[in-house]
């Protein structure tokens, strides 16, 4: 299955991964009793903050805030070397040289949204008026 933003289809996974991190961080910080006591929300936590920042994203790919090639190459330098260099990077992750060019827009789309959210001065605002704006469906194919 599958849930569509504003006509574009995502899929399920992209909520199912948010809620498996929700719950590892939520437990992390709670008793046993206290997780208990919000486990039950956490589907609809994980729903509300794929939308966002599904929204998030788009917007800040309408404003097109620049972001130079530079700029992108010291990230993507910076994410290799984080992993160890580009040999470990390719194992951990199951990737090689033909993946650099996905990973560099990845990236860009990344560093967008990042200058995005620093020239928005109320981030929170921001996200209640896309959401208004938003056309949501869960549960439909692919």
């Amino acid at each position: 299955m599958a849930f569509r933003v504003n006509g574009a289809s995502y899929p399920d996974r992209l909520i199912d991964d948010e809620l498996a991190n929700l719950r590892v961080q939520v437990r992390g910080r709670l008793s046993e009793e206290e997780y208990a006591e919000v486990e039950a929300g956490l589907p609809l936590l994980a729903r509300e903050n794929v939308v966002a920042r599904i929204l998030v994203e788009e917007a800040a790919v309408e404003a097109d805030p620049e972001v130079s090639y530079q700029e992108v190459q010291e990230e993507f330098e910076r994410m290799l070397t984080h992993y160890g260099g580009p040999a470990s990077f390719h194992a951990r992750f199951n990737k090689n040289e033909a993946d650099h060019q996905e990973l560099r827009e990845h990236i860009e789309k990344s560093l967008k949204v990042a200058h995005f959210l620093e020239a928005a001065k109320d981030v929170k605002a921001l996200k209640l008026g896309l959401r208004k704006k938003a056309h949501v469906e869960f549960g439909v194919d692919e």
